[in-house]
């Protein structure tokens, strides 16, 4: 069930954190700090949820565009690696996904499937479609 989200609460959080498009590394630094902060957190609120959402829309934008003539040149096994090391991941941080499966799709050994893609997607704040070259 989907919490509803108070108005008043969530302009509050909003007043804190001031979230807008991300147009400096620096700027990129605090939207992933806020982010990391409430990834986190064993549940949150309903505002939380909110903004984390769209944290995370405008800190894929940024790298999109930022990062977009790096991402176009990488194959999908180079862009995850690239991104793993980014955010200092291991593979034992994509849970769904079984280690030796990604260690033969970083080896090229293996392609990405959609469903692969989408939580690589989720954890390294980029869009699935990074992945499916």
């Amino acid at each position: 069930m989907t919490q509803a989200v108070n108005q008043k609460k969530y302009a509050q959080l909003l007043s804190k954190t001031l979230p807008r498009p991300i147009a400096s590394d620096s700027q990129l630094k605090t939207a992933l700090s806020v982010t990391a902060r409430l990834m986190q957190r064993e549940e949150l609120a309903a505002e939380e949820t909110v903004l984390l959402k769209m944290l995370s829309i405008l800190i894929a934008e940024y790298e999109r565009t930022r990062y977009a003539d790096l991402f176009q040149k990488l194959t999908p096994a180079e862009a995850l690696t690239y991104l793993m090391d980014e955010n200092r991941l291991s593979q034992r941080d994509f849970p769904g996904i079984p280690q030796s499966r990604i260690s033969d799709i970083l080896a090229g050994r293996r392609k990405i499937s959609k469903s692969q893609a989408r939580m690589f997607g989720e954890r390294c704040k980029v869009s699935p479609a990074l992945f499916l070259g």
